[in-house]
């Protein structure tokens, strides 16, 4: 009966936007086969349930290890989702859907970019700043010495 407890309020807390961005990025993501070649374990999780971890662990703040696997539907364990993650990080998953998505709120005239927020950590400073004046010694310093 705690489990119960727990999933619903997992699935509270938790909206499931898994199946919309799912679509988004599964033209992306690459075919994985339903067999391995050199045997083996199959391949058991697909990867609508691998996004719903990695959406629920940018939501909540979690660790890898702390996906409630068991609450979220078709879920698998964090270290699948980390896995996952990586691959599609590595593959450039994140930056083509980030892209389509922009392209997208834009034909529908939802994305408003006349007001826009420069990161100036990321963003390189063209004319360069002020240049800082020499930093001043604090190591010890001879004085003079009245016995010698």
């Amino acid at each position: 009966e705690a489990e119960s407890g727990v999933t619903a309020v997992v699935k509270a807390l938790t909206p499931d936007w898994a199946e919309e961005l799912g679509g988004a990025i599964s033209p992306y993501l690459p075919v994985r086969p339903t067999y391995r070649p050199r045997g083996g374990r199959p391949f058991l999780t697909d990867d609508l349930g691998a996004l719903r971890g990695i959406l629920y662990l940018a939501r909540e703040g979690v660790k890898w290890q702390s996906i409630p696997s068991a609450s979220l539907p078709g879920c698998p364990s964090g270290t699948t989702c980390w896995r996952r993650f990586n691959e599609w990080t590595e593959l450039g998953v994140w930056d083509k859907a980030h892209l389509q998505l922009l392209d997208l709120l834009g034909e529908e005239e939802v994305l408003d970019l006349q007001r826009v927020i420069i990161d100036s950590a990321s963003v390189r400073a063209q004319k360069g700043g002020r240049t800082p004046d020499a930093t001043p010694l604090t190591g010890p310093r001879k004085v003079a010495n009245a016995t010698s």
